[in-house]
């Protein structure tokens, strides 16, 4: 690669990442154990799956080093399909390549998020992640959107990734699976999920959990972080999702945005439905502050509506709410009760990202699951 091809990172490195790229042999060593534990066992599933997010974490803020000297072999292939208007070829060789890899993206896209879905442990040596691509080209300023993309890693007996095959189009994960031999079925089989039933009790006001919660957000979210990270089956996390899912929708049938959206990341990233992006609605937007301006779009457009969850679907990184949606319309005055559902994906114990739907198999579709 030569010199002009240099990698910029969008944001700082964090404290972890610091230390592993400065002691790369930690990373070896921690994956080099992690390989040799049983496929099927708790912990190394938690943590293949903190691994990969850590690893798309620092793709996301362009920091190649900080993934392929730690996480790949010297001689890794990472083949692409679908990124035929990004990519020069179909097969990055070597962590040099690897590197060109980032820069094409760079150059191609002003803007561009991977959103980490399932992360299965396929075999003994061999790990399927599903993944929501966003992305901004950088000269047509055009949106692109990419839901249902994947990528199946082939690991050597070190622990490293030997092979990737990213496959970046609307099908991909579909493809993943097969290429791991694996199918829909056998993935929702291997995913923890856990359902429960979701009922609102409507607030006028804010409660007193909620005005302590809002002076005190600096201790709200250590907590859901730790709430987070224990298994969907946890009688304490499931009781932390569904006061937290409680309070946020009767803070919006509201209108308290401040309340509702507590607990969102500042980059938070929204997909907006198509049905709205035809009204005039962005297709994505970025921040909390966004975040604020899209609810008050959709007020404005569709006047007061209330959403209504009636499930909870937990799927260990991500929450999908099914319901409908019921008011009157602004302008016309007729009464709206149609489906209704939101996919979050939540990290750290903040809300990165949302992708609300108004047809319920397209929800449970893009969270990888059937009805």
């Amino acid at each position: 690669m030569s010199q002009e091809n240099s990698v910029t990172t969008r944001r700082p490195r964090p404290l972890p990442d610091r230390v592993l790229v400065r002691l790369p042999w930690l990373a070896h060593f921690f994956i080099a154990w992690l390989v040799r534990l049983r496929p099927g066992s708790a912990l190394r599933t938690r943590l293949t799956e903190w691994s990969f997010r850590r690893g798309f974490d620092a793709i996301n803020r362009n920091d190649p080093d900080a993934v392929g000297p730690l996480a790949y072999e010297p001689d890794a292939e990472v083949w692409v399909s679908g990124l035929e208007l990004v990519s020069t070829k179909d097969c990055y060789r070597g962590l040099e390549e690897y590197r060109d890899l980032f820069v094409e993206l760079e150059d191609a896209w002003s803007d561009w998020s991977w959103a980490v879905g399932t992360v299965l442990v396929a075999g003994k040596r061999t790990v399927v992640v599903q993944l929501d691509l966003t992305a901004r080209g950088r000269v047509s300023g055009v949106e692109v959107t990419v839901n249902g993309a994947g990528s199946v890693y082939h690991l050597s007996p070190r622990g490293r990734i030997k092979r990737q095959d990213f496959l970046i189009e609307g099908n991909g994960w579909q493809k993943v699976l097969e290429a791991a031999g694996l199918s829909e079925q056998a993935m929702s089989e291997n995913v923890e999920l856990v359902r429960q039933p979701i009922a609102l009790k409507s607030r006028s006001r804010r409660g007193l959990d909620e005005r302590i919660f809002l002076r005190f957000r600096r201790v709200v979210i250590p907590v859901t972080r730790v709430a987070w990270r224990l298994p969907p089956g946890s009688r304490l996390r499931r009781g932390v999702i569904l006061r937290a899912a409680q309070t946020g929708f009767a803070a919006i049938n509201r209108g308290d945005f401040e309340s509702s959206f507590l607990i969102y990341h500042p980059d938070v990233e929204i997909i907006t439905p198509a049905p709205l992006v035809a009204m005039g609605f962005d297709p994505v937007y970025r921040g909390r502050e966004a975040r604020f301006d899209y609810q008050r779009k959709w007020t404005a457009e569709w006047g007061e509506m209330r959403f209504l969850p009636t499930e909870m679907l937990d799927l260990g990184e991500r929450v999908l709410f099914v319901g409908r949606i019921e008011g009157t319309g602004l302008s016309s005055g007729a009464a709206v009760d149609t489906d209704w559902a939101v996919l979050y994906t939540l990290s750290e114990g903040q809300l990165i990202r949302e992708q609300p739907f108004f047809d319920h198999r397209e929800a449970f579709k893009a969270a990888g699951l059937s009805e």
